[in-house]
């Protein structure tokens, strides 16, 4: 098994070029299976709702095999990571309709932002039905249950330097990686730092090395087939 679970995190029009830079370059690799996290108003301050041309874009990527998902609500720090099961289930609501007023459809899985995740919010967001979840420690289904124990292979850690140090980390550690599942979670502020393309390198060598790119949804569902 060689399967890459590829993500690209902080989906929303602050990010638009950076998102679009991502998405061209993987677009020419042939990576088209991957999951889209949507952040329904970054910061507070980039609500969906007043960007209705970027979202029609953004949709339109489902036709050639991007899954688009729910990635918290204003990507605060640690927003989904303290919250008591009341508060997470108003607050899933809240970004869910969001969500579906600026698509016209309902999200696939939900990715809480640092994937940080209460006990409170683990409930609301089986109870939500979500396809899938993904936490720090892999992707989980709609009931909860582990489908792959796989940690993400992230390069976005707030700090350039620490950007940098986990790239050269990673690079070698996938370099030697022989079979097994990889979590690829590409971040807008990968491009800002000027890190995305020796990603982008890293991921090709991966595609020629025989792995296969798979959005969350495909393989959750692939695990539910099997």
């Amino acid at each position: 098994m060689k399967k890459i679970l590829l993500s690209i995190h902080d989906v929303t029009p602050f990010f638009a070029p950076e998102i679009d830079a991502i998405c061209r370059k993987l677009d020419a690799l042939g990576a088209m299976r991957r999951s889209l996290l949507v952040v329904p108003d970054y910061r507070r301050r980039t609500p969906l709702a007043e960007h209705p041309l970027w979202c029609r874009g953004i949709a339109a990527r489902r036709e050639t095999g991007s899954d688009i998902s729910l990635h918290g609500i204003h990507h605060e720090y640690a927003e989904f990571g303290r919250l008591d099961l009341e508060a997470a289930r108003e607050k899933i609501f809240r970004s869910r309709q969001s969500f579906g007023d600026a698509f016209g459809f309902a999200p696939g899985g939900f990715v809480a932002p640092q994937w940080f995740q209460s006990r409170g919010c683990k409930q609301a967001v089986t109870e939500a039905g979500f396809l899938y979840s993904a936490r720090w420690s892999g992707l989980f289904d709609r009931a909860g249950v582990c489908l792959y124990r796989a940690f993400p292979v992230n390069f976005d850690w707030g700090a350039a330097w620490a950007d940098r140090f986990f790239m050269c980390l990673n690079t070698f550690l996938l370099k030697h990686k022989k079979n097994g599942v990889i979590r690829l979670s590409l971040h807008p502020m990968d491009v800002r730092h000027d890190l995305f393309e020796r990603e982008a390198a890293l991921l090709a060598r991966l595609l020629d090395d025989g792995w296969e790119c798979l959005s969350y949804a495909d393989a959750a569902k692939e695990r539910a087939e099997q």
